[in-house]
């Protein structure tokens, strides 16, 4: 079993009240090729505890359960746990700092292998 961690940060040229949204389950159809989720909660409105699921996405050899860890939209902050049984957990975390008119995202992975 090993962990393996990535960050990121780009900028984006919209404000962050604009651009947190697109980070969703929902947000993620509007932008993400081929992305999609089965709704499980009856909602599409984010919160903690919200769970979803996918079906092979990003790469993934398996169907994964995605589980909001902790939500502060305005904060702009989200986490996500996502479970690929038997294979791996990934904990990832989604922040957008709000920068004069545009907004700086920062992400990062912690992938650990089941």
């Amino acid at each position: 079993m090993g962990t393996i961690k990535h960050s990121k940060d780009f900028q984006l040229g919209q404000a962050a009240n604009i651009v947190f949204p697109l980070f969703s389950a929902e947000g993620e159809k509007l932008w993400v090729p081929g992305w999609d989720y089965e709704n499980i909660m009856g909602t599409t409105e984010l919160h903690e505890d919200y769970i979803f699921l996918t079906k092979n996405h990003d790469h993934a050899a398996a169907d994964a359960i995605w589980l909001v860890k902790r939500y502060e939209p305005d904060n702009y902050l989200v986490e996500f746990y996502k479970v690929e049984p038997e294979e791996k957990l990934v904990l990832s975390q989604l922040y957008a700092h709000h920068y004069l008119k545009t907004s700086l995202i920062l992400m990062s992975l912690m992938s650990t292998l089941l």
